[in-house]
């Protein structure tokens, strides 16, 4: 490979454990020549010249602003003046019927890795795809990803220009963004669990820096690096340095853009001539591994749900069931078993070694048994079935934090086993000792 990569990211890169974080700059190149960002609103600003929606004065205010990197603030602005009409534009630019895929959504199609996170509102890259699951914040799509399949994953977290209500154009858009607690259980699952490389991304962007601060803690706690390929002399020294300290970023210089196609190119060989019995075993230890993800994925589901809704259900011991109230947590109960659900489903449909069902199953019943009493019309007048869903309610409160810490040491106790069914070691070992001995006494903790 031309640019200077380190062997553990092109290991990564040839067994296909390596997610892909693509930005503008990946559709910049011919025959696509999308703009990026900045060259983006400067065109929406003679647009909104055009228009008679921006002024002269406005104009050259805007227009410093792009120069100062104040993009945001540009893209908030504009989408107030323009209202509906900046959706018109982005859409004749980023959905063109003239629209061509390049050599990088091209190379980019045919890299294995377990998921594509992407800004870019247009749809070359998964036109380049042969049938892939596309998402953008749609929270069935969101449950999408973690559902088990061989087609390609991307994650449009700026929405796609073929639903153009789902784009992510100002300030405020950013910032409810940031606040989705389904995307963020979607992205740091997969941040905190594979290493992902950054191309055709400008990391001091606005949008991109608001993702990285997003996921500060989790790119701390990840056990592998994450790469960004950047151009020679947009950093220096010191930038580099705090990549690296606060988000586990790796900064790698190229210095021509072609040399991002050249990258790809060398993946897509590296992954095909890699094709052996070793890459086989390698390819079902990762498919272990999102098994394991997908587990995580749901547990926090639930995780979520009880600290939002179970803190209220004290009321059912005290007599106010209210028809409303009934209904309130009915609905919150059936949130809950719906992800009970699918983990039920992913126990069933993959051999854990020593899961504890017991608990599991007794812990779901419970649930189940409370959507049934919930349900049951003689519930706000029957002092019997009230008492024994207060009893009920109570055994959930209780055990609901035993049981997450459970499920999550049980998901950390797997990932070091199939850990070292690559590495075996002490350190490994320890580790495993370890997470058993979280793990045990969260077991001994359920009542």
């Amino acid at each position: 490979m031309g640019i200077n990569l380190p062997t553990a990211m092109v290991d990564m890169l040839k067994d296909g454990n390596c997610g892909l974080f693509i930005g503008a700059g990946i559709s910049m190149s011919s025959p696509s020549n999308l703009p990026g960002w900045g060259k983006l609103l400067s065109n929406m600003i003679q647009h909104g010249i055009d228009l008679g929606r921006v002024d002269y004065k406005e104009s050259i205010e805007l227009t410093e602003c792009v120069e100062k990197e104040l993009l945001l603030e540009v893209a908030e602005y504009l989408a107030d003046k323009l209202q509906g009409q900046y959706r018109e534009y982005l859409v004749s630019i980023f959905d063109g019927s003239n629209l061509r895929s390049n050599d990088n959504h091209k190379y980019i199609a045919q890299i294995n890795t377990p998921l594509i996170v992407t800004t870019n509102y247009d749809k070359l890259l998964e036109g380049s795809m042969d049938n892939p699951l596309i998402c953008f914040l749609s929270p069935t799509m969101l449950q999408q990803i973690h559902k088990p399949g061989n087609r390609k994953k991307v994650l449009k977290i700026h929405g796609t220009i073929s639903e153009p209500e789902s784009l992510i154009l100002s300030e405020k858009d950013y910032v409810r963004l940031m606040s989705r607690e389904d995307l963020a259980l979607v992205t740091k699952s997969y941040f905190h669990r594979y290493s992902f490389v950054f191309l055709g991304c400008s990391l001091t962007d606005p949008d991109i820096l608001m993702f990285l601060k997003n996921l500060n803690n989790v790119f701390l706690g990840s056990t592998s690096p994450h790469y960004a390929l950047v151009k020679q002399g947009s950093f220096n020294n010191i930038q580099s340095q705090y990549y690296k300290n606060t988000y586990n970023i790796c900064l790698i210089p190229f210095d021509e853009y072609s040399e991002l196609t050249t990258f790809l190119k060398s993946v897509v060989d590296l992954q095909k001539n890699s094709f052996n019995t070793d890459v086989v075993v390698k390819r079902e230890i990762l498919k272990s591994i999102n098994d394991l993800i997908i587990l995580e994925y749901y547990i926090h589901q639930i995780e979520f749900i009880h600290n939002r809704n179970f803190d209220r259900f004290s009321e059912v011991g005290e007599g106010k069931l209210t028809k409303g109230r009934i209904s309130d947590i009915l609905q919150d109960y059936e949130e809950a078993k719906k992800f009970y659900a699918y983990l039920s489903d992913q126990l069933t449909q993959t051999k854990y070694y020593d899961f504890p069902l017991d608990i599991y199953t007794t812990y779901y019943g419970k649930i189940d048994r409370c959507i049934e009493l919930l349900k049951d019309k003689e519930i706000q007048r029957n002092q019997s079935k009230r008492r024994e869903l207060s009893e009920l309610d109570e055994y959930i409160m209780d055990n609901s934090d035993n049981f997450i810490k459970l499920m999550i040491a049980y998901v950390r106790m797997e990932r070091v086993r199939i850990n070292m069914g690559v590495n075996t070691g002490i350190e490994e070992e320890v580790i495993l000792e370890s997470y058993m001995e979280e793990f045990n006494f969260s077991y001994k903790e359920f009542n």
